[in-house]
């Protein structure tokens, strides 16, 4: 019941704070690929999401985005990131095997050891510049794609989406697999250092929103692409 009851908690952080925005700085309309439109057939709930969680990174994170980069620097921020990614490293390493791409998962583990040993547990990223040990990493929604599932339909959630109905699914497959739900002497400090993670992440990238955002005509619509063909072409890697 216990564990039940920590992965709900993981499920319900994950689904909330696991999608801040595009992973990479998104590209202008105009660069926008044709694709065949995700299914949206509940898009008047998600553009209310779309604006709540707009007016929660701009008005809420925003001041304290402000707060928090000006206490640790750009160094200190991208070392926080670097722990927390090696952490997850179970995560990406299941879903490689899954998809039986041996290669990139001996590639993950070769990398967290170096990482763990010579890089303060993570702390420093000291393979950053050997290619091959920085694979593009996995998770459980390419992995249902990669197996010839379906994104379902398009879904924004509160404090900040976006999702699909597969890589919302996934979420709770990778929540299962991560340190966090199977780490006992985690679980107190799991949900801070889960979502100190997430805002992490965010700082690095608010600026890059803010700017993707003014330069949509449809910001709702400009983000949906993005996200989608983000998470396509992660799957066809």
């Amino acid at each position: 019941m216990a564990r039940l009851s920590k992965l709900i908690v993981m499920l319900l952080v994950t689904l909330m704070l696991g999608a801040c925005a595009p992973k990479h700085a998104p590209a202008p309309d105009s660069a926008l690929q044709e694709e065949q439109p995700i299914p949206d057939p509940l898009e008047p709930f998600n553009r209310a999401m779309f604006r709540f969680n707009d007016w929660f990174i701009t008005d809420v994170f925003g001041p304290v985005r402000t707060v928090y980069v000006g206490v640790f620097p750009q160094d200190v921020r991208n070392g926080f990131g670097n722990f927390y990614r090696n952490l997850a490293t179970p995560v990406r390493v299941a879903n490689d095997i899954l998809q039986l791409k041996v290669d990139k998962a001996v590639a993950e583990v070769v990398r967290v050891v170096l990482n763990t040993t010579f890089g303060t547990l993570g702390l420093f990223d000291v393979t950053r510049n050997i290619a091959w040990l920085n694979p593009s990493p996995e998770d459980f929604g390419q992995t249902l794609g990669h197996a010839g599932a379906g994104c379902g339909a398009y879904l924004v959630l509160p404090f900040l989406g976006p999702t699909s109905i597969r890589d919302a699914i996934g979420q709770v497959a990778d929540s299962v697999a991560h340190p966090f739900f199977w780490a006992q002497p985690l679980a107190d400090a799991a949900l801070p250092m889960r979502i100190h993670d997430r805002a992490n992440a965010l700082s690095q990238y608010f600026d890059e929103y803010q700017q993707a955002k003014a330069d949509a005509f449809d910001p709702y619509i400009s983000f949906k692409d993005i996200y989608t063909q983000h998470r396509d072409a992660l799957v066809r890697q």
